[in-house]
């Protein structure tokens, strides 16, 4: 009953039909309470702003940063017992 009214009062704050909509979004991602529905609603009322890629053509040494595969036998050492 309290996540139901606490939907409810989201109508007092928004439009009927995006509340509905967030609703909708809420149950397709199987995250039916009033939580799940207050973020789906955040998003649709403001959606994050792409950012886009950082233009490295300047330097091409810094191009090659994060390009790299990480080094994964670094985590080997986790298996072994001390």
């Amino acid at each position: 009953m309290r996540e139901f009214i606490a939907i409810l009062k989201l109508c007092g704050e928004h439009p009927m039909s995006v509340v509905e909509q967030s609703v909708q979004q809420a149950l397709e991602y199987g995250c039916a309470h009033a939580d799940g529905v207050a973020l789906c609603l955040r998003q649709l009322t403001s959606p994050q702003r792409t950012i886009s890629a950082l233009d490295l053509s300047d330097h091409p040494a810094w191009a090659l940063v994060g390009a790299q595969p990480p080094n994964l036998q670094c985590y080997d050492q986790l298996l072994v017992k001390v």
